[in-house]
């Protein structure tokens, strides 16, 4: 226990702010959190460590992984998960690219159309 601690807390120092990956904490197979999960997350909350999940799915809402996740234990918002769909649209947003272009947003997925 003493050595999940410190390691925790080494965490912390070398990583504040945390991302977190999502397919890491959750275990697909058995549809549940890994072990230590949940209280990792716990720890970092109660230590007032910034952090977010992320994940690299395109596939699967936000919305989707967040229950998932609160529904094993870890709690989690679909706005404390980055996915590349939203870094590419905000991306897309911010730097205007092309007036002729589009945006389109489907659930958490993003249709990037040139006209």
């Amino acid at each position: 226990m003493c050595a999940i601690i410190c390691f925790r807390q080494a965490i912390i120092l070398l990583l504040d702010p945390c991302l977190l990956d999502a397919g890491v904490l959750w275990d697909g197979t058995k549809s549940q959190a890994v072990a230590g999960a949940p209280a990792t997350v716990d720890y970092l909350r109660t230590a007032g460590v910034p952090y977010k999940f992320m994940t690299n799915t395109t596939t699967v809402p936000k919305a989707v992984i967040a229950a998932r996740l609160s529904g094993a234990g870890i709690s989690c918002k679909p706005d404390d998960i980055i996915s590349p769909a939203g870094c590419a649209a905000q991306y897309i947003q911010q730097h205007g690219i092309g007036a002729s272009n589009s945006i389109k947003f489907n659930g958490s997925c993003v249709f990037f159309c040139m006209v």
